[in-house]
């Protein structure tokens, strides 16, 4: 990295850091989303396919609203120097 010049661009912390997934996002959202349905599923299928149908109903712009939420994330990394943050 320093042969190329990009080793100012490198965070001091893992780039596996779960605060950096957008992916992370989308498990919170299946999570919320299936906490709140009355009933809950109470079987592995009944489950399976409750996380098939609200994976389906994940919307782009939820997608946006998680992708967007980045430099507020990275913000918050570098604030707590690679450290917990709300997010």
């Amino acid at each position: 990295m320093q042969e190329l010049g990009l080793d100012n661009y490198l965070l001091p912390w893992q780039a596996s850091s779960p605060d950096m997934s957008p992916i992370e996002g989308v498990w919170g959202l299946l999570k919320r989303r299936i906490m709140q349905l009355r009933p809950r599923p109470t079987t592995t299928p009944e489950l399976h396919q409750t996380i098939l149908q609200q994976w389906a109903n994940i919307s782009s712009q939820d997608i946006e609203n998680l992708t967007s939420s980045m430099p507020n994330r990275i913000a918050a990394l570098w604030e707590a120097n690679g450290g917990h943050t709300r997010f």
